[in-house]
């Protein structure tokens, strides 16, 4: 018998699979270029945090221009100064120095090793946070010590002793570590580097949600 041809049957079939086909491959395609932003993003945090480390001045235009430029797509604006800018881009970049008060640093200041003379003593405090690109998009997990204590990016030895606004937000980079141990540090400085940039959007597949990466140094 005469085999009836199926090429219309065919069509239908594949119509159908399309259905199922191309919302997975946009998903996938979603997914995937959600992960690369959260890899750039995190690369753009390491790039930064080396350099800062190295004593790069980020309120320098032209230091913002080279990490603007090692951002690549994220979007991340450069400017100058140490506040960042308002509303411009699609990253931030939030670069902070942090230090522990102890016996040495409230002696710095002149005071004495203890809460009364010195008020924050055994805490970490900000010594310095820059913000380069857009800080209406992100500030830092540690604190953001107000300007009115910030200059130039930097924080007084005497804001650092005494100013309860130079204190982190409870964070303590060596958990479990008690106050004498972390004493040994003296004199030493941690560099926290972290960024944050607006995320992928393809709804229903990739819904834009901010990526955030945070490194120590």
């Amino acid at each position: 018998m005469r085999q009836k041809p199926r090429r219309g049957g065919a069509y239908v079939e594949f119509a159908l699979s399309l259905l199922v086909l191309i919302p997975l491959l946009l998903g996938v395609a979603g997914l995937g270029i959600s992960m690369l932003r959260q890899m750039q993003t995190v690369q753009v945090a390491r790039d930064a945090g080396h350099m800062f480390a190295r004593n790069t001045d980020f309120t320098l235009q032209g230091n913002q221009q080279i990490l603007s430029t090692i951002a690549g797509p994220l979007g991340l604006t450069a400017g100058s100064g140490a506040l960042g800018t308002a509303g411009a881009g699609n990253a931030v970049v939030i670069l902070s120095m942090i230090q522990y008060v102890d016996a040495s640093l409230c002696a710095q200041d002149g005071l004495a090793a203890n809460t009364a003379s010195c008020p924050n003593y055994q805490q970490w405090v900000f010594t310095k946070q820059i913000v380069v690109g857009n800080r209406t998009l992100d500030v830092s997990n540690l604190g953001t010590p107000p300007s009115t204590i910030l200059v130039n990016g930097q924080i007084s030895t005497d804001n650092q002793c005494k100013n309860p606004n130079a204190l982190v937000n409870s964070t303590n980079p060596w958990p479990g570590k008690s106050s004498p141990d972390i004493a040994l540090l003296s004199g030493l400085s941690v560099y926290v580097s972290e960024a944050a940039a607006l995320g992928f959007q393809m709804p229903p597949f990739s819904s834009g949600t901010q990526t955030y990466a945070q490194l120590y140094f």
